[in-house]
């Protein structure tokens, strides 16, 4: 099973309900404050709300993230409203789907699923409801719950994070844990990956987490250079040296392992003294090559702008690093790509890679944030317009003003040349 689709409404940002199918390759677009990271960061939240032993609907903090200081900040305008989150999951023969309905209450600051909704492609198989006011801040509260469509009974439910506990329904169970396995934990890099260190202790056995931050990075490249055979630290070390003209090696002889940068001529320098392209790069290619190893297990590979720190040439690099992970390699199966990017030249390699056939078009969503379409300026932009690509890695819309700067600047440069002339 493998994420479809994600939907959501009156969550943060967004008002109404929005349903958003994923590609191997999702990239999410947008100008500051359009929700990007709310967006990017939804499936770690709702990862951490379907694990086994999840406890309360929500946690503000899953996968190390800060989702909010209060329940209430999850709430659109945090209102008294409910709001809702749902997964959508397929195997290609069939698939399953679940909403959930949560309602913030002020009394104990807490969160309660109000209703519950598992169906299939044929129809309903699960709801439960709380259609009485007071039960909502009952300790165990009653729900109106209905099975396959058989009558509606009145009992305590228990939740499991974001799904009821219904021991006694091993069918129901099992495609909680066809959800739990098409959506466990991703691998999720945010914007400001981690600097490196001068010194790094002797690295940790088998570690399969990079931190959200990338902190672990160059701890697994150690691990893997004293430990696995170094396979790893060999695929990261090419990748550098192809993409970027300079490698990186790891130095385990002694007993705090050193990460440095190498330049053409042989010359090693301290991964610290580079400056932040390469530490901010670094954790992006472990993460990629870390997944197609098997070290990193989980399939959702997420990452917040690749390109901070990088000189435009390197944009297309990562691009094409992503591209191969989510597409079938010789020992991974494609990963679900999910990368929030203000990178002209991501993309456009990306819709390259497209027209070259390297990638199918319908492998790749552009998700556009307070999207506004080309002659519809004067309406209210869209909070999130999904843009499909052609066969020629064209798009079908694109946002008005995003990556025209440039043309912008050129035009009113020109203007004012005439201007002078004249």
């Amino acid at each position: 099973m493998k994420i479809k689709a994600f939907s959501w409404s009156r969550y943060r940002a967004f008002k109404e309900r929005q349903r958003v199918e994923v590609a191997p390759i999702t990239i999410i677009i947008g100008k500051n404050g359009s929700g990007k990271s709310v967006v990017s960061r939804l499936s770690v939240l709702i990862a951490g709300a379907i694990e086994v032993g999840a406890g309360g609907p929500l946690n503000l903090t899953a996968g190390r993230l800060d989702h909010g200081a209060s329940f209430q900040d999850l709430v659109n305008a945090r209102s008294s409203l409910p709001f809702t989150l749902g997964v959508e999951i397929t195997d290609g023969r069939e698939s399953f789907e679940f909403e959930a309905t949560l309602r913030y209450i002020s009394e104990s600051r807490s969160l309660v699923v109000e209703k519950f909704v598992l169906s299939d492609g044929k129809g309903q198989l699960l709801s439960a409801e709380i259609d009485v006011e007071e039960q909502l801040i009952a300790a165990e509260p009653n729900y109106r719950l209905s099975v396959r469509g058989c009558s509606d009974v009145e009992r305590v439910l228990t939740f499991n994070g974001l799904f009821p506990d219904i021991a006694d329904d091993p069918a129901i169970d099992a495609i909680f844990r066809n959800f739990r396995t098409a959506l466990p934990e991703p691998s999720y890099l945010g914007p400001f990956r981690a600097e490196a260190e001068h010194f790094m202790r002797t690295p940790n056995q088998d570690i399969r987490d990079l931190g959200p931050r990338g902190e672990n990075a160059l701890e697994m490249l150690a691990d893997d250079r004293l430990r696995r055979g170094g396979h790893l630290a060999k695929e990261v070390q090419q990748w550098f040296s192809q993409s970027m003209g300079q490698g990186i090696e790891v130095d385990v002889t002694s007993e705090q392992p050193k990460v440095r940068v190498v330049d053409g001529s042989g010359f090693p320098v301290s991964l610290t003294d580079t400056g932040a392209g390469f530490p901010q790069s670094l954790p992006i290619v472990v993460q990629h090559f870390g997944y197609r190893s098997g070290r990193i297990r989980t399939p959702i590979l997420i990452v917040e702008q690749p390109e901070l720190h990088l000189h435009p040439a390197a944009h297309g690099a990562l691009a094409d690093l992503v591209v191969d992970t989510a597409s079938a390699g010789r020992d991974w199966a494609p990963a679900t790509c999910i990368v929030e990017t203000h990178s002209e030249q991501f993309i456009m390699r990306v819709r390259r890679r497209i027209a070259e056939q390297k990638i199918a078009p319908e492998a790749v969503k552009i998700w556009s944030l307070n999207h506004v379409s080309a002659g519809a300026e004067d309406s209210p932009p869209e909070a999130l317009r999904v843009i499909s690509l052609d066969a020629n890695g064209n798009p079908d819309s694109w946002p008005v003003g995003v990556f025209e700067e440039a043309l912008d600047d050129l035009t009113a440069m020109r203007q004012s040349i005439r201007e002078r002339k004249n």
